[in-house]
């Protein structure tokens, strides 16, 4: 059953369902994400394109995204949620018929339309089950789905591929994982919340397609969603190009490396809800961004697995911090029957930022390497620390 925000209590029955789900469902991307690159150089693609495959999903998802928020405001969120984990079964399809990168360019495009369907349906129906006072935790505990999932999703993905490129196997796996996901959403209970299409888009002065344009954005989520631009973009090639670094490097078990970030992270959100209880989500989140960017420069200069797992631990401290306590920040920040909208936002920022991050940090690997890529990220991850200082701290500084 939904619960009420004001019942105020956390841990119950949709809440654990609505996790779950979540969990199965990571599973699945980041197994896909982590075969993707290879399977585009696999099928003879450089670096760069393999980050336009990242770049084209995310654009996508960007365009779709505020459309999806709208819907889901408007006419609720779990048949959009199922309708986007089907059409990600589809394509994931489609992948095990693909033969030339054009193909695969197209799909992922597709792809990207699923992804902001099923991440802005879910973590909308989060926030619609987590009180508001305990929104912060709530979304930090949610969004361990994600670390969990990169623990050991790429160590199976890339153990399913092995020797012989079986990368059909990574496919098929990832449709059955998200049927499941599907049964658990079905099965769950979960109550459409009361304020489901009771506000209509307001303003002054235009027509109602002006009000829909002008509306498909939640300012209130802005402030948070700038910062988190710069860190997704700044750490963009991390994500696309790490396994095929360690392949050059001779490390073979690089999956180790998601097990200690996901750990950390795991362990900082269980952590982190006393701490923003005693002084507020300002001096964590600069923290988070300071960890992120030294992080970064730390990687251009690593060459040994037990060097690349020490810096796993400290973006796990990063990432740990940052991403939930922005997320629960674009949602308290705005209106409750936006939340769809907000959540939206926010996730938008993540498109734009990994987006056109794999893509431009794809160019820098081919002329500079991966090493230098990584000093760019870092640049690119320290611009978060004026953003947030100039849009977004007056907000939460007041926040526990």
């Amino acid at each position: 059953m939904h619960t009420e925000n004001k019942e105020q209590k956390l841990f119950t029955k949709a809440f654990l369902m609505v996790c779950i789900m979540s969990l199965f469902l990571r599973i699945a991307i980041q197994m896909q994400a982590t075969s993707m690159p290879l399977y585009m150089q696999y099928l003879g693609s450089s670096m760069s394109n393999a980050g336009l495959s990242t770049t084209l999903s995310m654009f996508a998802a960007f365009l779709v995204r505020p459309f999806t928020g709208i819907i889901l405001d408007r006419y609720g969120r779990k048949w959009l949620l199922i309708i986007g984990m089907l059409l990600f079964c589809a394509v994931t399809f489609g992948y095990t018929m693909t033969t030339t990168v054009l193909m695969l360019l197209t799909l992922r495009t597709i792809g990207g339309i699923a992804s902001a369907i099923y991440t802005t349906a879910s973590g909308t129906m989060a926030s619609d089950i987590i009180p508001e006072a305990e929104m912060g935790r709530g979304i930090g505990l949610f969004s361990l789905a994600i670390p969990i999932a990169q623990a050991f999703s790429p160590t199976i993905a890339l153990a399913f591929i092995g020797n012989d490129n079986n990368f059909n196997l990574v496919f098929m796996a990832n449709i059955v994982i998200v049927i499941i996901a599907i049964v658990l959403t079905v099965g769950m209970g979960y109550k459409e919340p009361d304020t489901i299409g009771k506000k209509e888009i307001e303003v002054q002065g235009k027509s109602s397609k002006q009000n829909v344009f002008s509306n498909m954005f939640e300012k209130g989520a802005l402030p948070a969603a700038m910062p988190y631009i710069f860190i997704v973009f700044g750490s963009a090639g991390l994500g696309v190009f790490l396994p095929t670094y360690a392949k050059s490097l001779g490390i073979e078990n690089i999956g180790i490396f998601y097990t200690v970030q996901a750990v950390v992270i795991l362990t900082v959100r269980l952590l982190s809800g006393k701490v923003t209880s005693r002084v507020g989500y300002a001096p964590p989140l600069v923290v988070s961004f300071v960890v992120l960017t030294l992080s970064m420069v730390a990687l251009g200069f690593a060459t040994k697995l037990w060097e690349f797992l020490a810096i796993a631990a400290f973006i796990g401290i990063g990432n740990g911090l940052s991403q939930p306590l922005l997320n629960a920040a674009a949602i308290i920040n705005s209106d409750k029957f936006r939340r769809g909208s907000a959540n939206a936002t926010f996730f938008a920022a993540f498109d734009i930022g990994f987006g056109s991050g794999a893509y431009i940090m794809g160019l820098f690997a081919d002329a500079l390497g991966i090493p230098g890529m990584f000093f760019v990220g870092a640049g690119f991850t320290v611009l978060s620390i004026p953003v947030y200082f100039a849009m977004l701290h007056k907000h939460v500084r007041h926040l526990r």
